[in-house]
């Protein structure tokens, strides 16, 4: 063995034993370091591609756009419309508590609403199919209800129905009609103080234009179911003010669901502590009245079902 401070040969020099063990554990971890310190720094070399051999992708002129049945006569343009003049007449303005400008004569209009949603039956396929027609009876609609229209646009649909939306000041007005089953959906929505459920007989009258039956050549009767909701954010206080607030039973029972096949306002009215709403509603399933009996001959002289 070779001492610890090494030994001198006959030439002089001075040489160190060496442990191989040790040489090879040195020299695997130089070569580990070296390798990881050249990927860091010069990273891999991607391979070269032949872009000239890769496939060209041809198109396939069989497939083609799947078109819908259903298509506007004019999809660039509005078959009728009325864009309005643009002019909105304001009064004096001034400001409110809440530091914001409100005109004079004009109400504030808060992020909250009314919803109003009326299916009607049994009406005229002309009628339904006629956008000049239609577009004059949401025009009368608005008028009656006291809003104020700012445009409209009426779309022809093939086979048959239109479509129609008016802008409102307030909110908006929008109908789909379907001609063949004699069915117009309606829904006007605004949020202004005007109250909506009024502006139901109104909506009847101007669109359940009735079929005519070509047996008899009478009229036939249409049929409508109509819903009312508050939308939008309200506080409590407002709410509670408001008598077809969700919680009410008037709301709940009869002008929310549209489930009551019919509903007609008798008397509205105040007294010294209350309000008064007196209403006739039929459910689906409920048994004829004494005034479907009546119209339909199903009294009889001394019908126990009557007293």
């Amino acid at each position: 063995s070779t001492p610890r401070g090494g030994s001198t040969e006959g030439d002089g020099m001075k040489r160190y034993a060496i442990n191989k063990r040790i040489y090879l554990a040195s020299v695997t971890t130089a070569a580990f370091l070296a390798f990881g310190a050249g990927t860091m720094l010069l990273g891999p070399v991607p391979p070269s591609i032949d872009v000239s051999s890769s496939p060209v992708v041809e198109k396939d002129d069989s497939i083609k756009a799947t078109k819908v049945d259903v298509s506007h006569v004019n999809f660039e343009d509005p078959s009728l419309e009325d864009l309005g003049d643009g002019t909105i007449k304001h009064g004096i303005s001034k400001v409110n508590k809440t530091g914001g400008i409100v005109e004079e004569g004009e109400e504030e209009y808060l992020p909250a609403g009314q919803h109003l949603l009326v299916d009607i039956e049994g009406i005229e396929a002309d009628f339904l199919n006629s956008e000049a027609r239609l577009a004059k009876a949401m025009v009368d609609t608005t008028t009656h209800a006291g809003l104020t229209l700012l445009s409209y646009h009426c779309h022809s649909l093939q086979p048959a129905g239109v479509s129609c939306v008016g802008v409102l000041l307030e909110s908006h007005i929008s109908f789909h009609t379907w001609p063949d089953e004699g069915v117009i959906t309606l829904d006007l929505f605004t949020c202004g103080s005007n109250p909506l459920v009024p502006v139901v007989p109104v909506i009847e009258k101007l669109f359940g234009v009735p079929r005519i039956n070509p047996e008899t050549g009478l009229k036939q009767e249409t049929r409508s179911v109509w819903s009312h909701e508050l939308r939008g954010f309200r506080s409590f206080d407002n709410r509670k003010k408001h008598y077809l607030d969700g919680s009410s039973d008037l709301a709940y029972y009869v002008t929310s669901p549209l489930d009551v096949v019919m509903k007609k306002e008798i008397i509205s009215d105040f007294s010294e502590y209350q309000r008064i709403d007196i209403w006739d509603i039929l459910h689906v399933g409920d048994t004829p009245s004494y005034a479907d009996a009546l119209k339909h001959g199903l009294i009889e002289k001394d019908d126990p079902r009557w007293f």
